[in-house]
C-alpha cells in the first residue's frame, strides 16, 4: 500500500507490506519498503498488537527502527502520527 501524510509540516510518501501476520500472538508487522521514511531510516515496521486485560482489550503499536547515522533522531513524530490516526477512530467507531 502506497499513501500520502504529513509529519512534522513536511509532506512524505511510504509503500508499505504486511510483513507478518500471527493469529496466535494477535500480532501485524507493516514493514516500509519504500518512501522518504527510509531516506534517513535504513529500516522501520510499524507493529501492530493487542493485549487482553481482564474483560479488556489493548491495542500495542511498536516502532522497529534502524537509524541511517547517530545523528538521526528517534522516529516518535511518526509514532505520533499512528497515534493520532488511531485515536481518530476511536472517535469514529464510538459515536
Amino acid at each position: 500500500t502506497i499513501f500520502g501524510f504529513s509529519v512534522d509540516g513536511k509532506k512524505e510518501t511510504a509503500k508499505e507490506i504486511i510483513e507478518e501476520i500471527d493469529g496466535e500472538l494477535h500480532k501485524i508487522v507493516f514493514k516500509v519498503i519504500e518512501g522518504d521514511i527510509l531516506e534517513v531510516y535504513n529500516s522501520l515496521s510499524f507493529i501492530f498488537t493487542t493485549k487482553d486485560v481482564g474483560d479488556k482489550k489493548f491495542v500495542i503499536w511498536t516502532i522497529e527502527f534502524e537509524k541511517a547515522n547517530a545523528s538521526i533522531p528517534d522516529p516518535t513524530s511518526y509514532l505520533d502520527l499512528v497515534c493520532g490516526i488511531v485515536g481518530n477512530m476511536d472517535s469514529h467507531f464510538l459515536k
